[in-house]
């Protein structure tokens, strides 16, 4: 981005959800390691619990199989920042939320009364 002249300062109001390379890629990918091996573990050991001294032997595979450069360069492309593409990010994310769309009402009846 330095190469290109652009300078972030910081991203957007709640908009990190569509924009944070690490939330796109990495730990969604993580999770569904993580998942994945969670459930090969129960179905291996009848449902029982996983011990802690065996918690990072399941970690350590699903962070082997996360954090590799495909993973990184995947978030980064999905969320627009590189290579730049305006278009990989929906124009709805930055859209004002519905809720901020709804009427006022005075009173409680007003209200049953929208609601029919």
């Amino acid at each position: 981005m330095k190469a290109r002249n652009f300078h972030v300062f910081c991203y957007p109001s709640h908009t990190t959800h569509w924009l944070q390379a690490a939330d796109k890629s990495f730990f969604r990918s993580f999770k569904s390691n993580w998942n994945e091996l969670g459930q090969e573990y129960l179905r291996r050991t009848a449902g029982s619990h996983l011990p802690k001294a065996r918690f990072f032997e399941l970690f350590n595979s699903a962070w082997k199989s996360t954090a590799i450069p495909e993973t990184a360069m995947s978030g980064f492309r999905a969320t627009g920042t590189w290579p730049i593409n305006f278009e990989a990010v929906s124009k709805a994310a930055f859209a004002p939320s519905a809720t901020t769309e709804r009427a006022y009402c005075e009173s409680a009846e007003d209200l049953l009364l929208t609601r029919q």
